[in-house]
């Protein structure tokens, strides 16, 4: 299945959207009503992002599909591996600083797993 904008941005907590666009600075957001309902919210976050410029469109679309991706069952497992690859490379290495991550680098994967679930529900 493919990206859908629309399913994105039902899935993701308007505060979540607010941050990005605010972070990125598109110029045509400044009018959305980030306290409305969300049927309208939507609507509002739908035309500002394609009234925007192709590049910074093609952006936000970029931006969007692989945040959808991370929150997959297959990108989570992703960054899970990637965390333990890296974890085990550091204290292979030696590096007194993974045996005290190794904790934080568990409650981070389950912060991000319910993460994933609060965005894809």
């Amino acid at each position: 299945m493919g990206f859908s904008l629309p399913n994105f941005l039902r899935r993701t907590p308007p505060a979540a959207l607010e941050q990005y666009f605010a972070a990125c600075g598109f110029c045509g957001l400044e009018g959305v009503n980030w306290t409305t309902n969300d049927r309208a919210l939507l609507g509002q976050v739908r035309e500002a992002v394609e009234a925007l410029p192709d590049h910074d469109r093609e952006r936000v679309f970029d931006d969007f599909e692989r945040a959808a991706q991370l929150c997959n069952e297959i990108g989570q497992r992703a960054l899970q591996s990637v965390l333990a690859d890296e974890l085990r490379e550091a204290v292979r290495a030696g590096d007194p600083r993974a045996k005290l991550a190794a904790p934080t680098l568990r409650r981070a994967r389950r912060s991000a797993r319910r993460a994933a679930v609060g965005i894809q529900q």
